[in-house]
């Protein structure tokens, strides 16, 4: 409901400066990286793509950063073969959130969840997560 207030708010795409565009990629990689940390730190469960990575993460013992960037390319590439665009936004995405998530787990497992009592090394990605 507020996602269609706000198409009739603001300018589309093409009318923001590229420096404003930029930043708003930057922060949308940013917020959507400490998101899906936080989820999976916390053990709110898994979204549907992530319980596909964290099963091949715990067959193959591959660290979990470098699976999700090889399935977010899968992702883009089958997109790009239905006929989707392929754009700066969609590349720094595939390649930036699957080592920013883990860069964010390993800040959330040293202050929130040490706090809450929920610290595990599990949350850091180095292995498998159960």
């Amino acid at each position: 409901m507020i996602e269609s207030l706000l198409v009739d708010v603001l300018p589309k795409n093409g009318d923001y400066p590229v420096a404003q565009r930029v930043l708003m990629l930057a922060g949308g990689v940013l917020f959507l990286s400490m998101g899906l940390a936080l989820q999976v730190s916390c053990r709110f469960g898994y979204n549907t793509n992530d319980v596909l990575l964290f099963k091949i993460v715990q067959l193959t013992g591959l660290q979990y950063h470098w699976v999700k960037v090889a399935g977010d390319w899968v992702f883009v590439l089958a997109g790009f073969l239905l006929g989707g665009a392929v754009g700066i936004g969609t590349v720094l995405s595939a390649l930036l959130v699957g080592p920013l998530i883990r860069t964010f787990a390993k800040f959330y497992n040293h202050t929130i969840l040490k706090v809450l009592h929920l610290q595990d090394e599990r949350n850091e990605f180095q292995q498998a997560a159960a």
